[in-house]
């Protein structure tokens, strides 16, 4: 970080793993699915608190695994009340704000693809937002939202869900913000459809998890869904 320029924080949300991902249902059984959702969720959170300041970071969660391993690594947490991501990340918020965040991002936790170079660049670009500014990074189909950043971190933008990129577009023009999207693959790919366990991005490395649930899941995949937490 620049001299002068506060830390941004970022807030994870991160769904409990029973009964997750239940568009994988056809492809794979509830323990396995549990287990690529922990899986990833670790992962993520693990390269956050490499790259992010410790106390600039908190993970919002009632997955048993993931709350012992935060604990585990120095990593703040909160209990998610099951209310959806947007509660989740509200949640976060508010911890955040006590401390006097002036910049907030957010993350979703099913990333196969991201790397410690996403999060620092991540971390270096929400550090010099300028205020009064909004940046979306959406999914690979566009209409989801899988981060996101805010300066001031008091204004509450976030609309998580089904077409989420659209609504906060428009959160975000309604409250006079410079809106902006960014495109970052590592950040883009996301696991919610079947089809995401074999659209792997070129030149970027999946999580040792995906090819394992490949080995898993029938052939054929089924056919593309909208919506679903991390969206």
């Amino acid at each position: 970080m620049s001299a002068g320029l506060s830390a941004p924080y970022l807030v994870i949300p991160a769904k409990s793993s029973a009964g997750s991902k239940q568009r994988l249902a056809l492809r794979l059984n509830d323990p396995e699915r549990q287990l690529v959702s922990q899986t990833l969720a670790a992962s993520v959170i693990g390269l956050a608190s490499r790259v992010w300041p410790k106390d600039h970071l908190v993970v919002v969660s009632s997955e048993p695994h993931l709350l012992v391993t935060c604990a585990r690594i120095g990593v703040p947490t909160l209990i998610d009340s099951g209310a959806g991501q947007t509660a989740a990340v509200t949640v976060g918020v508010n911890w955040c704000l006590e401390r006097g965040a002036e910049t907030l991002a957010t993350l979703a936790a099913d990333l196969p693809g991201v790397g410690e170079e996403d999060l620092e660049t991540l971390l270096v670009s929400s550090g010099s937002m300028e205020r009064g500014s909004l940046v979306i990074y959406p999914d690979r189909q566009g209409t989801g939202t899988n981060g996101l950043v805010v300066n001031p971190a008091s204004l509450l933008v976030f609309a998580f869900g089904p077409d989420s990129r659209r609504r906060h577009e428009q959160l975000g023009a309604l409250l006079g913000l410079q809106v902006s999207v960014v495109d970052r693959a590592g950040i883009a790919w996301d696991l919610d459809r079947p089809e995401d366990l074999r659209e792997e991005p070129q030149g970027r490395p999946s999580h040792p998890i995906i090819p394992w649930a490949l080995e898993l899941a029938p052939q054929e995949a089924g056919p593309s869904e909208e919506g679903g937490f991390g969206s």
